[in-house]
């Protein structure tokens, strides 16, 4: 080795900075009214299929879309649903049982949990499913949907009064008034909405989101 030489001495390359783990994304969650009511049964209410539906128990409410599973839970029901279709997702209906997969609709399905009530919607079928769940002896109430702001509170007070709570129906209708309203305001310094109504409810409140909270 030449005078004044010295051999480099390898550098180790320094261990790699794990990557931290991914923040979850917080889970959808409907806000529940302040009350838990108190269903009086029976009831009779007309299905939008144009059917009379009488309702004698909301014990067990079976498998419902999600924006009806959704407003049950914000009327206060949760504790009474017993199945949910797969497009509720929705953080309280995360444990509850998958009986259905969107509008295509098993009779056998939906009556493996033993329900006492049925929402449905409109698109809800086959028609031969529907009509073996009403053979079945248990109440089946087809629900229209909220295809705008203007049918918000029609929705609601049809899903509150299947299992025969009109009085949080009510309730429920005038929370949901009051933050369309103030979605609708301008902002106080921008002078324009926050955002559309829409995004709003899909925060916070039976229809536009998969998780609303009416």
């Amino acid at each position: 080795m030449p005078d004044g030489v010295v051999d480099a001495v390898p550098v180790p390359e320094p261990d790699p900075v794990p990557e931290p783990d991914p923040v979850p994304e917080p889970a959808d969650r409907v806000e529940p009214l302040a009350t838990t009511p108190l269903p009086r049964l029976p009831v009779t209410v007309r299905s939008a299929d144009g059917k009379q539906v009488e309702v004698r128990s909301a014990d067990r409410i079976g498998r419902s879309p999600a924006p009806s599973a959704s407003s049950c839970f914000t009327l206060g029901l949760g504790r009474h649903v017993v199945a949910r279709d797969i497009t509720a997702i929705f953080e309280q209906a995360a444990t509850l049982p998958v009986v259905t997969r969107a509008h295509d609709v098993s009779a056998e399905g939906v009556l493996s949990p033993r329900p006492t009530l049925v929402l449905a919607e409109a698109t809800t079928g086959p028609a031969e499913a529907v009509d073996q769940i009403r053979a079945a002896g248990i109440p089946l109430a087809v629900v229209e949907p909220a295809k705008s702001l203007a049918d918000v509170d029609l929705r609601i007070e049809a899903v509150a009064a299947a299992p025969g709570v009109p009085g949080a129906g009510a309730e429920l209708k005038s929370r949901t008034d009051q933050r369309i309203s103030a979605a609708r305001a301008p902002h106080p310094r921008a002078g324009r909405s926050p955002g559309s109504p829409f995004s709003i409810c899909a925060v916070r409140p039976p229809s536009v989101s998969a998780a609303p909270s009416y």
